[in-house]
């Protein structure tokens, strides 16, 4: 198993450097379910953060990119259950994708709640709205 970097999976998907882009995919392409990728939370976070801010992806779009992300075999991912469950809370609302992380991965790891300024979060997810 090989970690992938932000830079690969973006360069990959975005597929618009003409340096990088072949590269990533002659790599991407080269992993198999023996032998495969492994990406974590932060690189989901950021690669969400990229596509949206810096090639101005609307969600319905992202969530589309990571629905067929998640579903490559040859590729293993860093707290899966909780970043499916994000997927869904991200498609079905207007909360950022790290947000919906986030609060999924405070409560695997057993918090009772989590604490947040964030009126939308406490709102759709529960979590608890400081004040």
């Amino acid at each position: 198993m090989i970690g992938i970097d932000t830079n690969v999976l973006v360069r990959y998907l975005a597929q618009d450097d003409p340096k990088h882009s072949p590269i990533a995919a002659r790599f991407l392409e080269e992993l198999s379910p023996e032998s495969p990728g492994y990406i974590t939370s932060v690189v989901l976070c950021e690669t969400v953060w990229v596509l949206s801010r810096t090639y101005k992806l609307d969600r319905a779009l992202i969530v589309g990119i990571l629905d067929r992300v998640l579903a490559v075999e040859s590729l293993e991912f860093e707290h899966v259950e909780d970043v499916l469950l994000a997927v869904e809370d991200f498609r079905a609302s207007r909360l950022g994708f790290a947000d919906c992380l986030v609060f999924h991965l405070t409560r695997r790891a057993g918090c009772v709640a989590l604490a947040t300024f964030d009126r939308d979060l406490a709102t759709r997810l529960g979590a608890r709205l400081l004040s």
